[in-house]
């Protein structure tokens, strides 16, 4: 059994993002799934937002969406952190190449979107930024 592409993907994302230093300037080692209960401002997380497998000859590849989400409760309260932070993100991920764990390998990595905006509390800004990553499974 291969395991899961999806899961390879996302550990192979946090790592870049945990090792780029435009990011690291802003949020440190605040990456996470599940987020603390009281977290500390700035920080990412990562979450899948699906898939669609493609089968070929050689290799069966699947289309993984990727959203990786900001956010910021800069004491400025304007959406200049969070806007800068998901730049940063950008730079980190796009048409990045991602060593995934075997037997997944990357295809690419594509920016689909990008977006900010103010959460309904009025004190957080929320940014998104989805990607497009196809990932390979190479049979043995």
């Amino acid at each position: 059994m291969a395991g899961d592409p999806s899961l390879a993907l996302l550990g192979a994302v946090r790592a870049a993002l945990l090792t780029n230093a435009g990011v690291m300037e802003h949020i440190g080692p605040r990456v996470y799934e599940d987020v603390p209960r009281k977290p500390v401002f700035p920080y990412l997380t990562i979450r899948e937002s699906g898939n669609s497998p493609d089968d070929g000859q050689c290799y069966t590849a699947d289309d993984i969406g990727v959203d990786v989400h900001v956010w910021s409760r800069h004491r400025n309260r304007t959406s200049t952190e969070c806007r800068l932070l998901g730049a940063a993100v950008v730079a980190a991920l796009d048409d990045a190449d991602l060593t995934l764990s075997e037997p997944f390998a990357l295809s690419r990595i594509v920016r689909r979107s990008r977006r900010t905006m103010r959460d309904p509390d009025n004190h957080t800004w929320h940014g998104v930024v989805s990607f497009e990553a196809s990932v390979e499974t190479m049979e043995t």
